[in-house]
């Protein structure tokens, strides 16, 4: 399978950002997108109530998924 390819983006308004008013995903819809040879997706897109998306992209790392940490303060 191809490796999913992010298209290129602009920057997001707040006011275009999704909204979870109750805090509890009513009305959200979730999908994936291509996974990749560990069946991790490669990208999941987030849909709010009125139709508003983001698509969340994995870190890469030299190839490998990596993740976020905070640092120590």
């Amino acid at each position: 399978m191809p490796a999913f390819k992010p298209p290129k983006f602009t920057e997001t308004k707040p006011e275009d950002l999704p909204r979870d008013p109750l805090g509890d995903a009513t009305g959200w819809s979730f999908k994936t997108l291509e996974h990749g040879q560990n069946t991790f997706p490669a990208a999941i897109e987030a849909t709010d109530a009125e139709g508003r998306s983001c698509l969340y992209v994995p870190m890469d790392f030299a190839g490998k998924i990596g993740r976020w940490v905070k640092p120590e303060s």
